[in-house]
C-alpha cells in the first residue's frame, strides 16, 4: 500500500510538474510574442521619425531651390517678352519675319495699308519646307 501511495505521489508530481512546464512554456512563449510586438513597435517609431524628418528636409530642400530659381528668374520677371526673345540669340530669320507679323498685327489699328509681296511669304515657306527634309 505504501508503494501504491509513493507510486500516486510520484504521479502526482510528474503532473504537477508538467502542469510548471506548461506553464511556463505559454508564459516564455507570451514573453517572447511581446518582446517581438514592442520590437516591431520600436520599428515603426524610428520609420515615422525617418519618414518626418525626410519629408522635412525634402521640404526644405525644395524650398531653397525654389528660392535660388527665384532669385535667378527675378530679373527677367519684368522684362518685356521681346527683348527675352531677343536674348536668346535664335538666328532663325522666320522667327524674326514671324515676330515683325505680330508686332503688325498688334498695331493693325494703327496701320491704313499694307503690302506683303508673295515672294516674302514663299521664301518662307519654302525655307521651311526645305528644312524639314
Amino acid at each position: 500500500m505504501n508503494t501504491e501511495i509513493a507510486v500516486e505521489e510520484k504521479q502526482k508530481q510528474i503532473a504537477e510538474k508538467k502542469m510548471e512546464t506548461e506553464v511556463q512554456n505559454a508564459d516564455n512563449a507570451r514573453k517572447l510574442r511581446e518582446m517581438k510586438l514592442d520590437a516591431d513597435i520600436a520599428v515603426e517609431n524610428q520609420r515615422k521619425q525617418f519618414i518626418t524628418q525626410k519629408a522635412e528636409n525634402d521640404r526644405k530642400e525644395a524650398d531653397a531651390k525654389g528660392y535660388a530659381l527665384e532669385t535667378t528668374l527675378k530679373p527677367y520677371k519684368d522684362m518685356d517678352w521681346k527683348i527675352l526673345t531677343a536674348l536668346g540669340q535664335n538666328t532663325d530669320p522666320r522667327l524674326n519675319i514671324s515676330l515683325a507679323f505680330r508686332e503688325l498685327a498688334e498695331n493693325a489699328d494703327k496701320i491704313g495699308n499694307l503690302n506683303i509681296s508673295p515672294e516674302l511669304l514663299d521664301s518662307i515657306l519654302r525655307e521651311k519646307g526645305e528644312q524639314k527634309r
